[in-house]
């Protein structure tokens, strides 16, 4: 006997989500909440956070953009300087203490540093 013996099929990828068709694929995950239609939702992350903005705008969400693009400036002139990737320009944040770091720093709950090198030797500033 293991402890997985009594687990239901959709506990299990090949059973679940492996072997059945696409159409035949249900039941895998339970939410806890919905979000609605209308409801703010942000990104932030790596190049996979990048696609779901443009993807939740797509499907009729309420993606939230924090930094419009200046007005006159060409598609390839916005994709160049990274607008309407995530919902604020931070570029990729990998971790979730950087994530907290930059909402810290939005809210000024914390003080900005910034590392400064001078005689080979690395410090940090104050910025605020």
């Amino acid at each position: 006997m293991h402890p997985y013996q009594q687990l239901p099929p959709r506990a299990f990828w090949r059973a679940s989500v492996a072997e059945p068709s696409i159409e035949a694929i249900g039941d895998v995950w339970q939410p806890k909440f919905t979000i609605d239609q209308d409801a703010p939702l942000i990104t932030a992350g790596s190049c996979f956070a990048a696609r779901i903005g443009r993807a939740l705008l797509d499907h009729g969400m309420n993606w939230y953009d924090a930094e419009l693009p200046p007005p006159g400036l060409s598609d390839q002139q916005r994709r160049a300087r990274h607008y309407r990737e995530f919902s604020f320009r931070t570029g990729n944040i990998y971790t979730a203490s950087a994530l907290k770091q930059w909402i810290f720093w939005s809210f000024a709950r914390s003080e900005v540093l910034r590392p400064v090198s001078a005689r080979g030797r690395t410090g940090w500033i104050r910025l605020n």
